[in-house]
């Protein structure tokens, strides 16, 4: 039910994007929150793959993210990133770390970089 609600809105992002030039890759996202809570619903989960840190790899272009833990959604993603002509690059081997990132409005960007 998420997805059918959410595929015509991705699909016209989609097509926006592309008109102005820019090259989209298609990542897989499922957004349940607010679609499938309330009474007689199930708890809403997002699994987004959009939490991702650039970088590189053994120095090949690559993308590193949180997987989910659902094999389907993380083999589609990994798909996806290779399609794009990078590198996917676990940080994780369970769906703990993202769950909990997402929980917490964090992303990997978040984590990495210089501290003061």
């Amino acid at each position: 039910l998420a997805a059918r609600r959410r595929g015509p809105i991705l699909d016209d992002y989609s097509r926006s994007l592309a008109a102005q030039g820019y090259r989209v890759t298609r990542v897989p996202q499922l957004q349940t929150r607010g679609t499938l809570e309330g009474p007689g619903g199930v708890p809403g989960q997002d699994f987004v793959y959009c939490n991702v840190l650039p970088g590189l790899n053994r120095g090949r272009e690559s993308v590193h993210y949180t997987p989910w833990g659902v094999p389907r959604l993380d083999a589609a993603a990994e798909r996806a990133f290779r399609s794009a002509g990078v590198r996917p690059v676990r940080v994780t081997h369970s769906g703990y770390l993202a769950a909990a990132m997402m929980d917490q409005a964090a992303g990997l960007r978040c984590f990495c970089g210089t501290f003061p």
